[in-house]
């Protein structure tokens, strides 16, 4: 349930803050993030603040330390579960040997010696 206020307030920013200033744009990004965030979190029964970790490309549950379920799947553009990657390779007819490469956080393609 979004509460009156947060609705007015939301109102309120943006008529304040579109094209008035510099900063205002990234602003208004930065809550609408922040907004969605909280929308993924109520889904699974749980606000938890979290955020993208920028390394391994995945969302990280901030609050108890340890990776979300989902990540992001940069090429598909959506949620995407951990799968997603292997699967795709089977498909297209590659059985690929992947590690984990722990200095980048991604997997490895390990057989031809370059990221899969």
């Amino acid at each position: 349930m979004v509460s009156l206020f947060s609705v007015i307030q939301d109102i309120f920013y943006s008529q304040l803050l579109v094209g008035k200033c510099k900063q205002g744009g990234q602003f208004l990004r930065y809550k609408a993030g922040r907004r969605a965030d909280k929308r993924v979190d109520r889904r699974a029964d749980r606000l938890v603040d979290r955020r993208v970790d920028k390394r391994a490309g995945r969302q990280v549950d901030m609050r108890a330390g340890r990776r979300a379920g989902r990540r992001v799947d940069r090429r598909a553009g959506r949620w995407a579960d951990r799968q997603a990657g292997s699967r795709a390779d089977r498909r297209v007819g590659r059985r690929v040997d992947r590690q984990v490469d722990t200095r980048a956080g991604k997997r490895v393609d390990r057989r031809e010696g370059r990221r899969a």
